[in-house]
């Protein structure tokens, strides 16, 4: 029951901090000059971002990400921990196999850095 408990706050507070740094990263329609820096998935998708409907919404959270840090953060921390709530859900009664994930998850994050 506890897990369930668990899996529900750290759904809500993904969820919230998503909408929270989708909401502080559409700033970047406001900031032309920084659409040359802060909008890599835009620039992937059209090339040279010239007006605000080439903006992608993905961008918000790089943007929000570089200037508002706090939610991209929260966002990071609870799918990690959520992620890791579901691994020891399914895995629990083999634990070298919850090793092995976490080893994996891990070895995953080391890598990105």
């Amino acid at each position: 029951m506890w897990i369930i408990i668990q899996f529900g706050l750290v759904t809500i507070l993904l969820l919230f901090s998503t909408l929270a740094a989708w909401y502080e990263g559409s700033a970047i329609l406001d900031n032309p000059w920084e659409w040359k820096h802060s909008t890599p998935f835009s620039q992937m998708l059209y090339g040279q971002v010239h007006s605000k409907s080439h903006i992608s919404q993905l961008d918000y959270f790089v943007y929000s990400a570089k200037f508002h840090p706090i939610f991209p953060s929260i966002m990071a921390i609870s799918s990690l921990y959520l992620l890791i709530l579901i691994g020891y859900y399914f895995l629990k009664p083999q634990h070298k196999r919850f090793a092995y994930f976490l080893l994996i998850l891990g070895g995953g994050l080391f890598d990105d850095v």
